[in-house]
């Protein structure tokens, strides 16, 4: 029982901001980005969740995150330079800044 207070991580949550729409909601730190905003009722671009199609792909501008899935399989050299990452395959480690423009 020692063990397992030492090893649960607190639920943190966080801020994002989704430019140029200007939505700016809260996440949690235990759920990809993509299903945080799901459950806030943003309308995100998305289609198979699992990193592969990247419909959901958007650039980083400010901020950290834990990636699940190697996005170099999928994102081109360009893509991976400018920051850009798959919100259904990335989960939030600070306050966010991400650009998409499909989101309204």
């Amino acid at each position: 029982m020692i063990f397992k207070n030492f090893f649960d991580k607190k639920e943190k949550k966080y801020q994002i901001q989704i430019f140029p729409s200007k939505i700016t909601v809260e996440i949690d730190s235990k759920k990809t980005i993509l299903q945080s905003l799901l459950d806030q009722g943003v309308s995100f671009p998305h289609n198979c969740r699992v990193g592969s199609c990247t419909t959901c792909k958007s650039k980083l501008l400010q901020g950290t995150v834990k990636e699940l899935t190697d996005k170099a399989f999928v994102l081109e050299e360009e893509e991976i330079r400018e920051n850009f990452i798959l919100v259904c395959q990335s989960i939030p480690k600070s306050d966010l800044i991400i650009e998409n423009t499909e989101v309204q």
